[in-house]
């Protein structure tokens, strides 16, 4: 069902017979016709039943309920999540500058040589991506160990998401790169002369 995962059904008599019991604990109603109130029938039920001997419950309104609170966990989740990568993107950015300026004598000799400005670009934004790709296994293989131990300790089934996964990686890989332009364009952009005099 779409608000009650499944259902079994079964003779009330072999219910009763099962759970030794005479009487009904609950009673769901599903409305056929949903132009209905329902607020209004869920107070009705509650006077004709015996108001303070019953309670009824809207599971309709639980689920939109926990549909919000599922939802303000998710944006806070996705939120923590953007910072972390754009915090990810700055340090990966910072390493690749630091990279640049250490190798600039060496882009100076690469470009005296005859090293294109698209050569060095690509040197350095396959460097970005490889070490985005790296972290990323790492993280991947940390994050999974984890889980498989808390589904292990809680008793919950493990399953793999390869989609998900590959999507995650490569997000990540992307984002490492786009923070890898702007090192590489400056040591693509490096002058030759003045990169040689840096030393």
């Amino acid at each position: 069902g779409e608000y009650i995962p499944c259902f079994l059904y079964a003779p009330i008599t072999t219910i009763q017979k099962g759970y030794n019991a005479k009487g009904y604990d609950q009673i769901m109603i599903k409305l056929v016709d949903d132009s209905n109130d329902i607020t209004q029938l869920q107070t009705e039920l509650e006077q004709q039943l015996g108001e303070g001997n019953v309670s009824v419950q809207n599971l309709v309104q639980q689920k939109d309920k926990l549909n919000g609170i599922l939802n303000t966990v998710t944006g806070v989740l996705a939120l923590i999540g953007g910072i972390s990568l754009l915090v990810s993107g700055i340090s990966i950015m910072t390493v690749m500058m630091t990279s640049v300026q250490e190798r600039k004598k060496e882009i100076g000799i690469k470009k005296a040589i005859g090293a294109s400005k698209g050569r060095i670009l690509c040197e350095f934004l396959s460097e970005s991506f490889f070490i985005c790709l790296f972290g990323s296994i790492i993280g991947i293989v940390i994050g999974t160990a984890c889980v498989i131990a808390g589904c292990r300790l809680f008793g919950f089934s493990f399953f793999w998401n390869w989609k998900l996964l590959f999507t995650c990686l490569g997000f990540s890989c992307g984002i490492g790169m786009l923070f890898g332009v702007y090192p590489a364009r400056r040591a693509a952009d490096l002058n030759p002369v003045e990169a040689l005099r840096s030393e």
